[in-house]
């Protein structure tokens, strides 16, 4: 405060402590100035389903997706090899059960389907909710096909 002048000002110090085996704390640098922390100025794309897809093949896909991601987690390698190519996905832990999408979005890619989708399974043994963020590449030849996961 200068004569009728008042004025905040705050600062930003580091300080780096250590704490030994015997939870004694010692102060291993001074109280150093540095910059105030501040938000940073991002916002995320939202994303957003392709337009060019039909309901008919939104529905295919969405059923596919709900009836795979049942049999994921309990499936064999050699099971797997039906809906997967070249290994795209890793067996999961048989304990899972599949609840439901989360948020899926589908986009055209080429010949193919870009899927961004969240599996939400429960854990029967730990009675956990879990939710697996997946980015898959479908092509349907036939059937529907895993093809990529990134």
């Amino acid at each position: 405060m200068e004569g009728k002048k008042a004025q905040s000002i705050s600062s930003a110090y580091r300080v780096t402590i250590f704490e030994d085996e015997n939870g004694n704390h010692i102060v291993t640098t001074l109280p150093t100035m540095i910059a105030k922390p501040e938000k940073a100025h991002y916002e995320a794309k939202q994303v957003e389903n392709d337009s060019e897809i039909d309901a008919k093949t939104t529905e295919e896909i969405t059923e596919f997706l709900e009836a795979f991601f049942k049999f994921y987690p309990s499936a064999s390698e050699k099971e797997l090899e039906y809906y997967i190519e070249n290994d795209t996905l890793r067996p999961l832990d048989p304990n899972l059960k599949f609840m439901e999408l989360v948020n899926p979005i589908y986009k055209k890619n080429g010949k193919g389907f870009q899927i961004n989708v969240g599996i939400k399974y429960l854990n029967v043994v730990e009675k956990v909710t879990n939710i697996y963020q997946y980015q898959l590449r479908l092509i349907k030849n036939g059937n529907w096909r895993i093809i990529a996961s990134y």
